[in-house]
């Protein structure tokens, strides 16, 4: 995550183990980045701006109806 080499949370390295399922990794970040679009947790944020720079995205256009936190 390059926590103690930067500082700060990032991606460096992702595996994808769906064997069910063919999703590009483009599709797989747009799903996670869209769920994570809103997430007020540092680790959240890393996954959205990986997956902006992936993507060359600048926003989301998401709506969330309902948001309930939960421990874990």
């Amino acid at each position: 995550t390059g926590t103690l080499t930067k500082g700060q949370l990032d991606v460096t390295h992702y595996e994808i183990i769906m064997n069910n399922l063919e999703l590009t990794k483009e599709t797989f970040f747009v799903i996670v980045g869209a769920a994570e679009s809103l997430s007020e947790y540092p680790l959240g944020r890393s996954i959205v701006n990986y997956e902006k720079k992936l993507l060359d995205l600048e926003t989301y256009d998401v709506d969330v109806s309902i948001l309930k936190p939960l421990l874990g």
